[in-house]
């Protein structure tokens, strides 16, 4: 998902991407409804929103993502650090979907990543939630970029403080990675919390994925495991998993 720098441009001033999101991600012209339930021992702190929690017994609608804090690594080698930068270190995320409040049926998935504390106002950050579409190829190994070979599709984000940028980047084995203007997901960062909202009709279908913040050369990724394969899912969604693996 995070691919080398020179992808992701840094503008000089960075426009807020989701004016209408509040803290809680959650768009003032849409009074939807969040449906939690906790998939792990720990129970997800929802940001405030105008949404009403409601439980599900029948499935499954929250997943939780945990990850250690110290553990972040050099994006270009891969090498663990000895020191994560403060404000890069991801402690976890949670995934919930948003429900059309007339029809009750998921309209946007909400994505919001913990970091260790709130970035500094003039750190410059880029990241967000990539997926492995099984219905397409998955991006090359790359030598000097770690977090290359993993998925395909990645809905990401610069930032710098509370301002950022949404862009869709999707992989093509004919002409590499490419931006893609025609989307209608957005971001916003609030203190330590990034929120990333993807309409439901974006998400590849039956494809796992990962989430990665990146100071240009200390990375955190949560959603991986010891092979570099995502296992992040959708809460529900995905039966049976679906195996990413690599060009050669």
């Amino acid at each position: 998902m995070l691919q080398m720098p020179d992808r992701f441009p840094v503008r000089p001033v960075l426009l807020v991407a989701a004016l209408g999101l509040i803290a809680g991600g959650c768009r003032e012209n849409r009074d939807a409804t969040v449906v939690i339930e906790a998939l792990t021992l720990r129970t997800p702190t929802v940001p405030p929103a105008t949404r009403t929690p409601v439980v599900m017994a029948t499935q499954p609608t929250t997943a939780l993502l945990e990850d250690g804090l110290g553990d972040g690594f050099n994006c270009f080698t891969g090498q663990p650090l000895t020191e994560t930068p403060p404000g890069v270190d991801i402690s976890g995320a949670f995934v919930v979907f948003l429900l059309n409040p007339d029809t009750g049926e998921p309209e946007e998935v909400l994505f919001t990543m913990e970091l260790d504390q709130a970035p500094a106002p003039n750190t410059a950050l880029f990241g967000g939630v990539e997926f492995a579409d099984t219905a397409r190829a998955i991006s090359p190994l790359n030598p000097q970029w770690h977090l290359d070979g993993i998925g395909n599709q990645n809905f990401s984000f610069t930032a710098r403080g509370p301002d950022a940028v949404p862009e869709l980047h999707q992989f093509d084995p004919s002409s590499g990675w490419s931006a893609n203007p025609n989307t209608d997901f957005g971001v916003e960062v609030d203190g330590n919390q990034i929120f990333i909202t993807v309409p439901v009709g974006e998400i590849p279908a039956n494809s796992l994925f990962y989430i990665a913040v990146s100071d240009y050369t200390a990375c955190d990724t949560v959603g991986l495991d010891e092979n570099r394969q995502p296992t992040g899912q959708l809460p529900g969604i995905l039966d049976p998993l679906a195996t990413a693996t690599s060009l050669p």
